[in-house]
């Protein structure tokens, strides 16, 4: 395999792979992980994305099999809109 051909996207065919810090986002058992300046290669033309696999390794190992602490933010229930239907009176 040439060089040049080891960049070359594999998704689109077209773009080139760059190496780039972004932040990789994800849910585990119902808790939100972001992990700022993960290593993934991206692409210049249809921007997909692939983190590197070293990179998703040490995120595992660090979550680890229990996963992460559990999520304790509950939000909150909406409240009802009272008189949703409010007939007003016009006074002249």
């Amino acid at each position: 395999m040439r060089e040049k051909d080891q960049n070359v996207c594999p998704h689109c065919q077209i773009g080139r792979l760059h190496l780039r810090l972004l932040t990789y986002v994800h849910v585990y058992n119902g808790t939100l992980v972001s992990v700022p300046n993960t290593p993934a290669w991206e692409c210049d033309f249809c921007h997909t994305t692939d983190y590197d696999n070293n990179a998703l390794m040490r995120i595992e190992a660090l979550v680890g099999q229990a996963g992460p602490p559990p999520n304790r933010h509950r939000p909150r229930p909406k409240p009802e809109l009272r008189n949703k239907h409010r007939a007003y009176s016009v006074e002249n």
